[in-house]
């Protein structure tokens, strides 16, 4: 049979599951920040894969990484004050 598939209808790759070192350089935040966030329910939910080790579905952090709001014209100024935003 057919392995598991993403649901998107544009995406029929397998789903793919990653672990933690992935994740913190996926999406370029601490591991104490993923812990945090995952506790006040604003990261994925990484599932049980043995009694030891967890992992996420790719996709679910890729959706997180998507759905973060974009710095606006200013804040990057204020974050790098020598990059002309012109």
């Amino acid at each position: 049979m057919n392995s598991i598939l993403n649901s998107t209808s544009e995406n029929t790759s397998p789903l793919r599951i990653i672990r933690l070192k992935e994740v913190l350089h996926l999406t370029s935040i601490s591991e104490s920040t993923i812990r945090r966030k995952i506790e006040n329910k604003t990261f994925p939910i990484p599932i049980q894969l043995s009694a030891r080790a967890v992992g996420w579905y790719e996709h679910e952090i890729q959706n997180y990484l998507l759905s973060l709001p974009r710095a606006s014209m200013d804040e990057i100024a204020e974050l790098l004050p020598e990059m002309d935003t012109d």
